[in-house]
């Protein structure tokens, strides 16, 4: 297999170090673009829109989504190195509950909890249960 064309590895044997390379590099380059949204956040979105109250929800609900950025990659890594370790369905398993076994269930309940708002929550509450249920399948090797 070959990492952006640059040298062969294998990820068998490189797993724990080429996950947390990877884990390194991301949440860095997620933190330096957080950091570029965050600051711009108000002129970025009056490329859009330009009425006040619209502008005033999309940056609250930016700041929600932008903590639990970091919550985002975290089972995509985590699926990858299953991957390559060729454990296919544990792979499959976490994509399937990040995409849709826990958002959908959370956005209905959220949303009878709390309306609209509830739905702005469900995205990093369902993020945040990936992740934690992503890292105890790579601690414990499960497939």
């Amino acid at each position: 297999m070959f990492l952006f064309g640059l040298k062969k590895i294998n990820p068998c044997q490189k797993g724990p170090s080429l996950l947390a390379g990877i884990f390194f590099v991301s949440v860095v380059l997620e933190f330096i673009l957080s950091g570029i949204v965050y600051v711009y956040m108000k002129p970025i979105f009056h490329l859009f829109n330009v009425q006040n109250g619209i502008i005033n929800y999309a940056i609250y609900s930016a700041k929600i989504l932008l903590i639990s950025s970091t919550a985002i990659g975290v089972p995509f890594i985590i699926s990858i190195y299953f991957l390559l370790n060729k454990r296919i369905k544990t792979s499959i398993f976490l994509f399937v509950i990040r995409q849709l076994l826990l958002p959908v269930p959370l956005t209905i309940l959220f949303y009878e909890l709390w309306y609209i708002k509830g739905i702005l929550y469900a995205i990093p509450m369902s993020d945040a249960l990936a992740m934690l249920i992503a890292i105890l399948f790579l601690r414990t090797k499960a497939t």
